[in-house]
């Protein structure tokens, strides 16, 4: 039998067993921002009716109970296969305390009892997150079984997955969807699974597999906006602002407006709050600052869209001081210096960042799917990028109080060590021990609109594609806002300090 034939059959098989089946499955945790509460979600191939949650502090004692909502959703655009959404809100839980529950009901079965604490509750203390992009349901089993020592390990914060799910929630139905949250109800059914749509998770129908299967996260967020496309929550000192950069794709710009109308607002408001949360964190799927060439317009052309346009997110990040932009896409891992408007900022040590001056951008995307890596050797890059690793991985973020904040990076899932980064941040007094790290001088503004990374990374591959040198010049002086410089015959100067790197970084 062909492996073909030998998918569309198991498929088929899927579906008929889940059919018959109401069992719960697919459980995962999300937070609202708001301590003593936590989400429960699951699915169930048929309807029930009437779902619980049952829970409470003792694996023998589920003496609590609490209603779920259930939602009809028709996975398939032919309106063959319908899934069974439950989401129960938990609220009034006790700090700093272990509890254990299930879900379903009498009828349909229980799960399994699960467990999950409320440390990350428990004000002015460390609070440590996992965070990667671009995890699918194949390829992926390294970071799966990473994760899951974690939990054995004692990690049971929170998990912050930066968009591209399963590769694609969609596919065969949804069934490759249902297949994706099972196989992280292992670690998700543990610890919030927070999330963010990536450009994978477009299915036809305004992302409709992402709203639905985590509706619960934007409905009981408190940031108010009964949206998952972009909401926001607090994680004792932190303030995580979560946006969708394909909207910045979009051809209708009042939803690219309403989203910014809203970031501005959600930023502000965290700015005011900072005594409170004095790390302002924005998340979207897209990264605005990238060196990879094996895909030459997602580093170039497209990154300008977000970066420059009339919804510039550069301007956003400066105007409201926000420390760190995470974003995946790429499917490797880099780090820039603080960077904004391409100007940059550098530092004694590349590993430690005194009072920057501007936001540091993480593309974090290398969780593990189908499509592989993006590479880095033998390619230009940026001089705002500081480290870069084309290895499967994911990161800790750990914001340890007011002034420290620190980002380790596994490569190569921590086999190669970490790529780390401390953020430190205060008045003198705060930072004197730190003086030796004081960073430099920022590099100079641009003096045209002109990107001469976008430029010279888009020329190299037009040059390797074919074009002629006059040609791709010109080509790139229009996708690279260089038009100007190349028409006044200064193309070859364009990117002195754009750099070149031969195979440094390693590849796995």
């Amino acid at each position: 039998m062909s492996s073909a034939l030998v998918l569309v059959a198991l498929v088929a098989c899927a579906a008929l067993a889940s059919a018959l089946s109401s069992a719960p499955e697919q459980i995962h945790l999300a937070i609202t921002g708001n301590p003593g509460e936590r989400i429960v979600s699951w699915v169930t191939m048929a309807q029930t009716n009437a779902s619980y949650v049952q829970y409470g502090n003792s694996l023998a004692a589920l003496t609590q109970q609490a209603n779920s909502d259930e939602t009809a959703y028709v996975t398939a655009l032919n309106g063959t296969r319908t899934i069974y959404l439950h989401d129960a809100l938990l609220v009034g839980l006790t700090v700093n305390t272990r509890y254990y529950y299930r879900v379903g009901n009498a009828v349909s079965g229980w799960s399994a009892v699960y467990d999950f604490d409320t440390k990350i509750d428990v004000p002015n203390t460390p609070v440590d997150i996992i965070v990667y992009g671009d995890m699918g349901s194949t390829n992926s089993d390294r970071t799966i079984s990473k994760l899951k020592s974690e939990l054995a390990g004692g990690f049971s914060s929170l998990i912050l997955h930066t968009g591209d799910f399963a590769y694609d929630l969609h596919d065969h139905d949804g069934i490759v969807g249902d297949e994706f949250m099972n196989m992280i109800q292992p670690v998700a059914a543990y610890v919030p699974y927070m999330v963010c749509v990536g450009n994978h998770e477009y299915d036809g129908r305004n992302f409709s597999q992402y709203q639905n299967r985590f509706a619960a996260v934007g409905r009981y967020s408190q940031s108010g906006t009964n949206n998952n496309l972009y909401y926001s929550f607090n994680v004792n000192y932190v303030h995580f602002t979560i946006f969708s950069s394909e909207l910045y794709y979009s051809d209708d710009t009042a939803v690219i407006a309403e989203q910014y109308a809203w970031l501005q607002k959600d930023l502000a408001q965290a700015v005011a709050n900072r005594d409170k949360q004095p790390w302002i964190i924005a998340v979207a799927h897209r990264p605005i600052y990238c060196s990879n060439v094996d895909d030459v317009p997602d580093c170039t052309k497209d990154v300008l869209v977000m970066r420059d346009g009339p919804y510039s997110l550069d301007n956003l990040f400066a105007q409201y001081k926000v420390d760190m932009f995470i974003g995946a896409h790429e499917h490797s891992y880099e780090l820039t210096w603080p960077v904004s408007h391409s100007m940059y900022q550098l530092f004694p040590n590349p590993n430690v960042y005194v009072n920057p001056l501007y936001t540091v951008n993480i593309v974090a995307g290398s969780a593990g799917c189908k499509e592989d890596l993006d590479y880095y050797d033998k390619i230009y890059y940026g001089p705002w990028s500081n480290f870069r690793s084309a290895s499967y991985g994911y990161a800790h973020l750990i914001a340890y109080n007011h002034t420290h904040l620190y980002w380790a990076q596994k490569l190569n899932e921590g086999d190669q060590g970490v790529n780390e980064l401390w953020m430190i941040k205060g008045n003198a007094t705060e930072v004197a021990d730190h003086a030796h790290n004081f960073g430099y001088a920022p590099s100079p503004m641009r003096s045209d609109a002109c990107e001469e990374y976008c430029f010279v990374a888009c020329v190299g591959n037009a040059v390797r594609n074919g074009q002629s040198t006059q040609e791709a010049h010109a080509s790139c002086g229009a996708t690279c806002n260089c038009v100007d410089r190349v028409a006044a015959g200064q193309a070859e100067l364009i990117g002195t300090d754009v750099r070149v790197e031969l195979g440094r970084v390693t590849r796995h």
